[in-house]
């Protein structure tokens, strides 16, 4: 479902992704269009998600110069990822309790659904690692994507806010990592 926004006119639209191809395109087109920033705001479910593809999107995104930050939950069960993200990806924060997903950049705004528990069964496809197999991972059910600057502006609002409010991961890894 597509809607579209009083002044069509420039091609602002808001839209409901209902399948995961649909929303990892969605990402695909959203990192190739940021200018300068992507924030995201992702559950535990959402950060480890095995997707090569949106990893190495991430990776190529960073390496045009694109500023990239995450907040999550840093738990001893995920740190080891989120120290791997920092390293490859881009600045991560902690905060307790995160729920739920959202991406913002310059132009865009994308907004997953509850992760749901999935069977994914993987060899090495272009949508997974190699060492990903018969697992059982989070998926999106569904996505509301828009680029109208007022969804934006919001989005990046909120993330601003929450960010200014999260511990950098490396004194929350420290942290963990020291008992």
């Amino acid at each position: 479902m597509t809607v579209a926004t009083p002044d069509a006119s420039n091609n602002a639209r808001i839209e409901v992704l209902r399948n995961t191809e649909n929303i990892v395109n969605a990402y695909l087109q959203i990192f190739r269009n940021s200018k300068s920033k992507w924030d995201y705001y992702a559950d535990v479910k959402s950060v480890n998600l095995p997707i090569y593809t949106i990893e190495k999107a991430l990776i190529d995104t960073k390496a045009r110069g694109i500023k990239l930050r995450f907040i999550t939950e840093i738990t001893k069960d995920n740190f080891h990822h989120c120290k791997e993200v920092t390293m490859k990806i881009g600045e991560v924060r902690h905060l307790d309790g995160v729920k739920g997903n959202f991406g913002v950049s310059d132009t865009e705004y994308i907004a997953t659904s509850t992760m749901m528990e999935s069977q994914i069964e993987s060899t090495a496809t272009a949508t997974t690692t190699p060492a990903t197999t018969a697992t059982t991972t989070a998926l999106p059910s569904h996505a509301v994507y828009s680029n109208v600057k007022e969804d934006i502006q919001q989005h990046q609002y909120l993330f601003n806010t929450l960010w200014s409010k999260g511990t950098p991961a490396e004194l929350k890894i420290r942290e963990i990592e020291e008992g």
